[in-house]
């Protein structure tokens, strides 16, 4: 299974505003922001920020402070932001659910955030999920066993959901209270070190 990962939205949000460490961590851990998305440690976030740099995606400069140790400061190359819009622009998105739930929603938050349409982000992904809805019911009189298809019963349900719940993601949002941690469900994706995800809770 690929891996997902964080780092276009690392650049994202430098393609924002210039940023440093904690700020970004910040933005990761804060429910009001990403934190719902992504779990992500203060290890993980320096093994990406080094790892961008690099690849010439992001640069950075060490900036003294009085009273205060010395941080380092980055900023989106341009090679970077050819990544980044490339990324937000991406025509065949993936139809799981892991990457909906990661990537997708990855990418309208920094799109909203730089203030860029929204809409061919929702059709691309729209569009994915119907074709892999699609090839779902490509053979209907193939014989396959009990377990598999409920397997594959649960799949096309999914995304039928998935499907109603995207065009809601068309409507302006109203701001809502977090739930009760106490009775929720972390879904957020989990890193390893290198900065990448192995599965979401």
């Amino acid at each position: 299974m690929a891996k997902l990962s964080p780092e276009p939205v690392f650049l994202g949000l430098l393609e924002a505003q210039t940023s440093y460490g904690y700020h970004l961590l910040d933005q990761f851990r804060s429910t009001e922001q990403l934190g719902r998305i992504w779990n992500l440690g203060t290890s993980q976030l320096y093994v990406i920020l080094k790892r961008l740099e690099r690849e010439e995606l992001i640069e950075g400069r060490e900036e003294s402070r009085p009273d205060a140790p010395m941080r380092t400061v980055y900023w989106l190359t341009d090679r970077g932001r050819q990544q980044l819009y490339a990324w937000l622009n991406e025509p065949e998105p993936s139809a799981s659910s892991r990457n909906i739930r990661t990537e997708f929603l990855s990418r309208l938050y920094i799109a909203d955030m730089l203030g860029q349409p929204t809409g061919p982000i929702i059709d691309s992904q729209v569009a994915a999920c119907r074709r892999h809805r699609a090839s779902l019911y490509a053979d209907p009189d193939t014989q396959i066993g009990r377990v598999a298809g409920l397997a594959l019963e649960l799949r096309r349900r999914e995304l039928d959901l998935i499907l109603d719940w995207l065009e809601t993601c068309r409507r302006p949002q109203r701001a809502t209270p977090a739930s009760n941690p106490a009775r929720g469900t972390d879904t957020r994706s989990t890193l390893d070190n290198d900065g990448s995800t192995h599965g979401s809770r």
